[in-house]
C-alpha cells in the first residue's frame, strides 16, 4: 500500500470543512429564495449572460464531437 501523507490529508479534509462552513453560513445569512441563487435576480447583464451562453455552446458541441469520434473509431 502507498505511503500516506497525513499531514496532506489532514489539511484537504480541513480546507473542505472551512468551505463546507462557510457555504453553510452563507446559505443562513441570505435567505432570498431559489430563484435568487440559481437566476441571479434575472440580473446577470447582458455581457454575463453572452459568455455564459457561449460558453455552453462551446461545452455541448465538444462533448458532441467527442462521442462521435469514439464511435466513429471503435471496433
Amino acid at each position: 500500500m502507498a505511503d500516506v501523507n497525513i499531514v496532506g490529508v489532514v489539511a484537504i479534509v480541513l480546507f473542505y470543512l472551512l468551505i463546507l462552513g462557510v457555504g453553510l453560513w452563507a446559505a443562513r445569512r441570505r435567505k432570498e429564495g431559489e430563484e435568487e441563487a440559481m437566476l441571479a435576480g434575472r440580473s446577470i447583464g447582458m455581457v454575463v449572460g453572452t459568455f455564459t451562453l457561449t460558453g455552453n455552446i462551446k461545452m455541448y458541441h465538444q462533448h458532441a464531437i467527442e462521442l462521435w469520434f469514439s464511435f466513429l473509431t471503435s471496433d
